[in-house]
């Protein structure tokens, strides 16, 4: 593994490592990379690096420092075997600079497959809290004020889908004990009390709330730690 971190760019080695937060070594051990096949054809043009390894075509950037020749590589025979067809600079950066593109390569292509469900991770989440927000304080000023309300229920199970198709298990677990807790103070606080003509104290509201409030930390704690092994828990709830 120290030779592949070696022929990696300094910016995609260092991206690796934040992005894993731990060594290059480890981080291309832990993504278990898949076989790259045999590789087809190398063009190097200065620092971009058009690579063809079996029917995947991986386009990538040389490091700064790289000789800005031309190498091109091509298969040949059953065996997979490669013959050199035009050397301009050495055998050797061509090989390095090769085995830099295609770890590189996969590499970028992972993390950038883990930021995008990061942040769909993310905007789930927070459409989630925001309808939790949204009718339970909507249904404690029901009780308050002894008057009806609704709530479009629909986007609230559209929410619980969107989630449910980007959160890991661990956290999937942790929203449907929220969706159950839920589901029982909707029973104490909407279904079996009418808050025009039967309405809820203020402390009976709290005390039915009081299941779904711990429920939304243990998912809170739960997101936390999928997005971060840095992050400590939180003892206590915030808005909801």
């Amino acid at each position: 593994m120290g030779r592949a971190c070696a022929a990696l760019a300094p910016q995609t080695r260092q991206e690796l490592e934040q992005s894993a937060k731990t060594s290059c070594a480890k981080a291309i051990f832990d993504a278990h990379l898949p076989s790259a096949g045999f590789l087809q054809i190398v063009d190097v043009y200065g620092q971009r690096s058009p690579v063809t390894v079996d029917r995947h075509l991986v386009t990538a950037s040389l490091s700064p420092g790289t000789d800005d020749q031309y190498v091109r590589l091509v298969e040949v025979g059953a065996s997979g075997g490669l013959v050199l067809y035009t050397l301009v600079t050495t055998a050797a950066g061509a090989l390095f600079a090769t085995v830099g593109v295609l770890v590189g390569g996969i590499v970028t292509r992972r993390a950038q497959d883990r930021q995008w469900l990061r942040d769909q991770q993310l905007v789930a989440y927070q459409e989630l809290f925001s309808h939790y927000a949204k009718f339970t304080m909507e249904l404690r000023r029901a009780h308050g004020d002894r008057r009806g309300w609704d709530y479009d229920w629909g986007e609230w199970n559209a929410a619980l889908m969107r989630v449910s198709l980007v959160a890991p298990p661990r956290v999937a677990t942790e929203i449907d004990d929220f969706g159950r807790a839920i589901n029982s103070f909707l029973d104490q606080a909407a279904r079996g009390r009418d808050p025009l003509r039967d309405p809820l104290s203020p402390e009976e509201f709290e005390q039915a709330r009081q299941a779904p409030a711990e429920a939304q930390v243990k998912l809170v704690n739960a997101i936390r730690r999928s997005l971060s092994r840095d992050q400590d828990g939180l003892p206590f709830g915030i808005g909801g």
